[in-house]
């Protein structure tokens, strides 16, 4: 909805219904979200960016469009903000994160290459006092790292904000619970469609975090080569999740957790 809240005015919609409240910009740019968690404020999605890399080599870069944010019910929608990608924020149903699903519809002529070992990486930054820390399991981290999820929060608080493992998926998969259940299964319980569906349609990215002055800068990172297989079926959704908890989650945690029994929040 509209944020009338009196908070962040800076932030063209809010919502304020659930235990989490979490504030949205007008359009991308250098006023980000923000998640209130209790007396925790983080600020994400500031200054997000799209490149194209290899091992640190930038083949591509750009800086997302200005569009306006459109809401319905429990998602905001960027749409186009890069060619033939679009940006969603999803209130989680039990009003306990937000998913940052990006919506790749095509890839653009210019992000064609022939270098498969290339990375599409989305880069957002979070500023950070020095009064929080950045978790790898249940390690303080101080430098450069990567992981399939990680935390943010106070050194003095019991929980914070964990960024859940990015699942990846084609428009073979129809929603992201039967992405995270093929993931999930013990493979001898797969039938062989389902197998072909977990190999060929469904890919796990993960998190590059770099430290620099006044906070991290977070890149979710996911393989060109899946993309440009002839056989992708379009639209991909890559799917990370910021939720509030106390340690990084496996696939299976993030889904016990945070997708059953839940009640949706609207935007």
């Amino acid at each position: 909805t509209k944020n009338t809240s009196g908070k962040f005015a800076t932030h063209e919609y809010s919502n304020t219904t659930a235990e989490i409240k979490s504030y949205f910009p007008q359009s991308p740019g250098k006023t980000g979200v923000i998640m209130k968690y209790n007396d925790q404020e983080l600020s994400f999605w500031n200054n997000p960016k799209m490149r194209l890399a290899d091992n640190g080599n930038i083949l591509i870069e750009k800086t997302a469009t200005q569009v306006p944010g459109i809401p319905s019910e429990n998602i905001l929608t960027y749409s186009g903000l890069y060619d033939g990608m679009n940006e969603e924020f999803v209130v989680l149903e039990n009003g306990e994160g937000i998913e940052n699903n990006i919506i790749v519809n095509y890839l653009s002529p210019d992000l064609i290459t022939n270098n498969k070992n290339a990375e599409l990486e989305f880069y957002q930054f979070i500023p950070l006092s020095p009064e929080w820390k950045v978790y790898r399991g249940t390690e303080v981290m101080s430098g450069d790292f990567s992981a399939e999820s990680f935390l943010i929060k106070k050194q003095n608080e019991k929980e914070g904000f964990v960024l859940n493992p990015i699942i990846v998926y084609d428009n073979a998969i129809k929603t992201n619970e039967q992405a995270f259940g093929l993931l999930r299964a013990p493979e001898e319980r797969l039938s062989e469609d389902q197998k072909a569906l977990l190999d060929n349609n469904i890919l796990k990215g993960k998190y590059k975090i770099h430290f620099v002055s006044g906070g991290i800068e977070i890149y979710y990172v996911v393989s060109y080569g899946w993309f440009a297989e002839t056989n992708r079926k379009f639209p991909v959704t890559i799917d990370p999740t910021f939720i509030i908890g106390t340690a990084t989650l496996n696939l299976a945690g993030l889904w016990d957790g945070y997708y059953v029994d839940t009640l949706k929040q609207n935007i």
